[in-house]
Formats: C-alpha cells, sequence, structure tokens
C-alpha cells in the first residue's frame, strides 16, 4: 500500500495479473488510481505477452508482480520478468513485486526475484515479509529493497501510514537472522513435509 501511494497519482493505471491477491485491487482502488487486469493463461500460468502488452499506456504508472503468485503458487520466470522489464522502460512504469512467498518454492524450482535483473531493480519496489518465511504471519514484520530515489518517496508515506513497528520484535528478528542467516533455505523441505502430512491426515478422515 505505501508503495503504491508512493508512486501512483490519481488517475493513473495500475496493471494487475489475473489470478491476484484480493487486496491489490482494493489498494490500487484506495490509491484513486485504475486497475487494468491482465489475465495469465489459465492453463500454464505464463504471461501471455500480446494481452500484456496491450494492457500498458501511457496512463500507466505501475504494475503489481506477486511472485510466487497468490493464490496460484505461479513463479514468474527470467523471460517473463525482462518482458515486464522491457515494457516498464518503455513506458517509464514502475515495478511492485511482492515477493514474501520467496522461499515457498518446491520441485527444485528457483524464485527470480525483480532485483536480479539489471532494468527491473533500477526501477522496483521488492517487498519482503518476516511473517511468511518464519511461519509467524502475526508478526506483520516486513520489508522493501528499491532504488535511493524510490526508497525516498516510500519512506514519506510510510512515515505517516505505519509510522513504526513493534521495536522489540524486530529486534528479535534481528538476532534470530544474526544466529540463523540461511533462514527461509529449509522452507521448501519443510513445506513439502506439512503438505505430505496434510494429505494423510485427510485421506484418514475419508476412510
Amino acid at each position: 500500500m505505501a508503495s503504491l501511494l508512493a508512486v501512483v497519482e490519481p488517475g493513473d493505471e495500475v496493471i494487475l495479473f489475473e489470478p491476484s491477491y484480493e487486496n491489490f485491487r482494493a489498494q490500487v482502488l484506495i490509491a484513486r488510481a485504475k486497475p487494468v487486469f491482465v489475465p495469465l493463461d489459465p492453463e500454464s500460468l505464463k504471461i501471455d505477452e500480446s494481452k500484456l502488452v496491450d494492457a500498458f499506456s501511457d496512463r500507466t504508472a505501475a504494475i503489481i508482480v506477486n511472485n510466487p503468485n497468490n493464490p496460484s503458487g505461479k513463479l514468474f520466470d527470467r523471460s517473463e520478468l525482462e518482458i515486464i522489464a522491457r515494457l516498464c522502460q518503455k513506458h517509464n512504469a514502475i515495478a511492485i513485486s511482492d515477493e514474501v512467498y520467496e522461499h515457498m518454492v518446491f520441485d527444485g524450482a528457483r524464485h527470480a526475484s525483480v532485483l536480479v535483473h539489471p532494468e527491473l531493480r533500477a526501477r522496483s519496489v521488492a517487498v519482503y515479509s518476516f511473517g511468511k518465511t518464519l511461519h509467524a504471519t502475526g508478526l506483520r514484520i516486513g520489508y522493501a529493497v528499491a532504488p535511493p530515489a524510490l526508497t525516498a518517496e516510500l519512506r514519506k508515506v510510510h512515515q505517516f501510514n505505519t509510522f513504526t513497528i513493534a521495536t522489540c520484535l524486530q529486534q528479535a528478528v534481528a538476532g534470530y537472522l544474526r544466529e540463523k542467516p540461511q533462514c527461509g533455505a529449509d522452507l521448501p523441505e519443510v513445506g513439502a513435509w506439512r503438505i505430505s502430512e496434510a494429505r494423510i491426515a485427510a485421506a484418514k478422515r475419508i476412510d
């Protein structure tokens, strides 16, 4: 929300992929911008490049990328980020990338962040959540990575939006990361185990 308010003016357009997290549409409307929906291919969940090209215009201020995607689990790969980068550059748009599930990828898949793409890194806000990574959603502790110019605008909005988070929780997370710098690396294995356990439990209930 803070990222949108930092880069979007009333009347601007913001591109959203479908399916997408339901909050995105509401947040775009709160920012008094217009959501423009681009459906992913229903079978492969790949970007339809022609549809995305048509969605961009001179009024496009931003595109929201949720990677991995909620609710589908879809991972945007490097070739898709290349398409997004090219269009953002052409239309001078900002990419807001919700990457809170970055560690929750399975079957040997790799998460591709906007931060590893040179053109996108220069015009993106990447958002992360310790609540998701630590399996403690109630913590509500996150962070954003962006170039200095975007960070400056983001801080202005955040100052009057959230203002601050509980300092003791921030210190607790910082201490945990010092002790476990590979935090999140084991989530695919843990997640796969939990999915397996859930399937076994469901099968027992059916029996």
